[in-house]
């Protein structure tokens, strides 16, 4: 395969390998219809995208969707559907998804509240290096020993 000249042939190339089934290619697509990349900006386009690239197996993805779910954007708001999200890539081992989860055990978003848990899930996001994992870690240290 050939590198595309234009921005227009990787386009189509990511189209392609988007109906293909590349779930990478799903997500990337679904990020064109966010931020209207040569395309109409479309949130109902860019859910739909996404959620094929989660269900594919795109990490990326499957936390993205979380913060779609969360924040009810393309899609009916759901606490609930954004935790069941946020924990498959988290389970996976994604960092940024172990720290949205842990937000939403914190706040008892969508799961009953559990700071337990939550300070878990930072832990992990934080020994990956994830800075606002640490950042939290260490606002709850703090306010437990005041």
């Amino acid at each position: 395969m050939s590198c595309p000249e234009t921005f227009d042939e990787a386009q189509r190339n990511v189209y392609e390998r988007a109906e293909g089934g590349d779930a990478e290619a799903m997500f990337l697509l679904a990020s064109f219809y966010h931020n209207g990349d040569n395309v109409p900006v479309s949130e109902s386009e860019a859910f739909a995208w996404c959620r094929k690239a989660a269900e594919a197996g795109s990490v990326n993805a499957m936390n993205n969707l979380g913060s779609l779910y969360g924040s009810g954007i393309g899609v009916k708001q759901s606490f609930e559907e954004a935790v069941r999200w946020f924990a498959k890539a988290a389970d996976l081992g994604m960092a940024d998804a172990q720290y949205n989860l842990a937000v939403m055990y914190n706040r008892g978003l969508g799961v009953e509240q559990d700071s337990v848990k939550g300070a878990e899930l930072l832990c992990k996001a934080a020994q990956q290096g994830h800075e606002p994992a640490m950042d939290e870690l260490a606002r709850m240290y703090r306010s437990v020993q005041k």
